[in-house]
C-alpha cells in the first residue's frame, strides 16, 4: 500500500508564518526596551537624571508592552532585568503602586516560586527597588514584607561586599521604618547608613540617605533637625547638578522652616520650588508643591498633614486638581506666579 505525504495548507503555512514573525518582533520590541531601561538606569542617579526621565516617560508605554510580552512569554531572566532597571524611575516619578505590581509579578512568576533563571545580583536589584517601592507606598502598604525584601537584598550586598547596595539597602529600610513610626529603629538603620554612604564618596547617595533620614524629625515634629538633614540633602544633590530630588527637598525643607517661623526664607524657596517645577511639567513635583502650598495657608502642619505630605509624591493629584489649585490657591500666597495651561507629564 502506497504512503500518501501530507502537506500543510497554503493558509497554515502563512499562519504560521505570521506567528513567527510576530515572535520575532515582540522579541526585538522588548530587547530594544531593556537596553534603554539598562542604560537609563544609572543615569538616573546622575546630572542626566531630568533628561532621561523625560525619556522613559515617552517610553513608558512601550515599556510597560514589552514587560507585559516577556512575563506572558515567561523570559523570567530579561523581564526582571526589565523591572530592575525601570524601579527607580517609578519612584522618582511617582508609579509606585505600578511599578511594585511589576516588581512584585516579575520575582515571583505565576509559579509562586522566584524567577528561575535571573542571577543573584539582578534579584538584589530588583529586591532594592521593590523594597524601595513599598516604602514610599507605606501609608496603605506592607511594611513587613518591604522589610524582608530589603534585609534579602542587604544580605546579600554584603556577601559581595557591594558597597552601593549596602548603603541603599541600610537607608531604604530606614525610611520603612519611619514611615511605619518606629523611629527608633529609623534612626539605628540610618546611623549605619550615612556612614556608608560618605565612603562612597557618592554626592547623590549621601543627598538620597539625608533626605530620606529628614522624614524621621519631620514626623517627629522635630522640624529643627528636620530642616537641617534637609539643607544638607539639598546641598549634595546641587554638588551633581540639575535633579529633580533638590526640587523635592527643597519644598520639604520650605515647610519645617515655615514651622519654625522662618516665614521668608521658607516663601522664597516654596515658590522658587514651584516655578521649576511647572517648567519641568511634572505632575509628581506639582503635586508636592500643591500639598506644602496648602500647608502655607493652613499655617500649621500636625501628624495626619505631615504624613499626607509625605505621600504626596506617590499619590499625586490630577492636572484639573494641580491648574484649580495653581489658579486659586497659589496666587494667594504669590500674587505674581504664572501657571499656564500646559499639559503637565
Amino acid at each position: 500500500m502506497r504512503q500518501q505525504s501530507i502537506q500543510a495548507s497554503p493558509v497554515a503555512d502563512s499562519v504560521l508564518e505570521a506567528q513567527s514573525e510576530l515572535e520575532a518582533a515582540g522579541r526585538a520590541h522588548a530587547q530594544y526596551c531593556l537596553s534603554l531601561a539598562e542604560q537609563a538606569e544609572p543615569q538616573l542617579r546622575r546630572r542626566g537624571q531630568v533628561a532621561w526621565c523625560q525619556r522613559l516617560e515617552t517610553e513608558h508605554d512601550n515599556l510597560r508592552v514589552a514587560l507585559r510580552w516577556l512575563l506572558d512569554h515567561e523570559e523570567h531572566e530579561p523581564a526582571l532585568r526589565l523591572a530592575a532597571a525601570l524601579g527607580y524611575f517609578w519612584v522618582l516619578r511617582g508609579y509606585c503602586s505600578e511599578g511594585w505590581r511589576w516588581l512584585d509579578e516579575a520575582l515571583t512568576p505565576a509559579s509562586g516560586y522566584p524567577a528561575p533563571d535571573a542571577p543573584p545580583a539582578i534579584r538584589s536589584k530588583a529586591l532594592l527597588g521593590a523594597g524601595l517601592l513599598l516604602v514610599v507606598t507605606l501609608w496603605k502598604g506592607d511594611f513587613d514584607r518591604s522589610k524582608a525584601m530589603l534585609e534579602e537584598a542587604l544580605a546579600f550586598a554584603l556577601q559581595h561586599h557591594d558597597r552601593s547596595g549596602i548603603a541603599q539597602a541600610l537607608t531604604y529600610l530606614g525610611a520603612g521604618a519611619t514611615a511605619v513610626g518606629a523611629g527608633t529603629e529609623s534612626r539605628r538603620w540610618f546611623q549605619e547608613a550615612l556612614p556608608r554612604c560618605e565612603e562612597l564618596q557618592d554626592d547623590y547617595q549621601m543627598g538620597e540617605a539625608l533626605g530620606y533620614f529628614a522624614y524621621l524629625p519631620f514626623m517627629q515634629g522635630d522640624y529643627h533637625e528636620s530642616a537641617s538633614l534637609f539643607s544638607a540633602s539639598k546641598s549634595r544633590f546641587e554638588a551633581v547638578g540639575e535633579l529633580a530630588d533638590t526640587i523635592t527637598v527643597q519644598i520639604y525643607l520650605a515647610v519645617a522652616l515655615h514651622q519654625l517661623g522662618d516665614v521668608g526664607r521658607a516663601m522664597r524657596l516654596l515658590q522658587e520650588g514651584l516655578e521649576r517645577s511647572r517648567d519641568l511639567q511634572d505632575r509628581w513635583l506639582l503635586s508636592l508643591g500643591v500639598e506644602a502650598t496648602l500647608l502655607f495657608v493652613a499655617d500649621g502642619a500636625d501628624a495626619a498633614h505631615r504624613a499626607r505630605f509625605l505621600g504626596a509624591r506617590c499619590y499625586p493629584c490630577s492636572r484639573s486638581q494641580i491648574l484649580l489649585s495653581f489658579l486659586h490657591v497659589v496666587p494667594r500666597l504669590f500674587p505674581a506666579f504664572s501657571f499656564p495651561p500646559i499639559p503637565v507629564v
